[in-house]
């Protein structure tokens, strides 16, 4: 852009510059802290609920990682907002995503490791034991009917599907990011 103007340069020789945007997200432009430059920058000005969106429209920061690494009130926003970015990216609108997340929470309060309560007592485990079971082969996790996860699959041919994706990625079935 010309110095002062609003308009792109004619100058075809110009290099594009790559702008980090902080917005809640992508579409809501109103929400918008700023446009940087520098990553760094950008990743300094994101506040919590915010993300960091590079050119494409793709959220670029909070990543998982950098939330384990950042001080987090609650591990429940963690996922929340893991959960918002991942479909937001998906291409969901925010309608989309609240009922999503809303269907989401009402079957496990948004805890990719839950066992459905009723099985937690039938099997004597609590959500983590029962997913170290599973994770080590210790437990029948396909054919017991017990609701798991987020979506609290109980049908034989999700979990299995479900199992066979973490062991396939080196997983826990539990894994959010899986």
């Amino acid at each position: 852009m010309k110095a002062g103007t609003s308009k792109p340069s004619s100058n075809s020789s110009t290099s594009t510059t790559n702008l980090y945007r902080v917005r809640k997200s992508w579409e809501d432009t109103k929400s918008q802290i700023g446009a940087f430059t520098s990553l760094d920058r950008a990743k300094k000005a994101c506040n919590e609920g915010y993300y960091v969106f590079d050119s494409s429209g793709k959220a670029i920061y909070p990543t998982e990682q950098s939330k384990s690494t950042t001080a987090s009130s609650n591990s429940t926003i963690t996922t929340e907002q893991s959960i918002y970015a991942y479909l937001r990216q998906k291409g969901f609108n925010d309608y989309s995503v609240s009922g999503i997340m809303g269907n989401l929470y009402a079957e496990s309060n948004l805890q990719s490791t839950n066992l459905q309560n009723t099985y937690n007592n039938s099997l004597g485990m609590t959500d983590d034991e029962y997913t170290k079971a599973v994770d080590n082969n210790l437990h029948d996790f396909v054919n017991d009917s017990a609701g798991y996860g987020l979506a609290q699959w109980t049908y034989y041919s999700r979990k299995q599907a479900l199992l066979n994706f973490a062991k396939e990625k080196g997983k826990s079935i539990g894994d959010t990011e899986m």
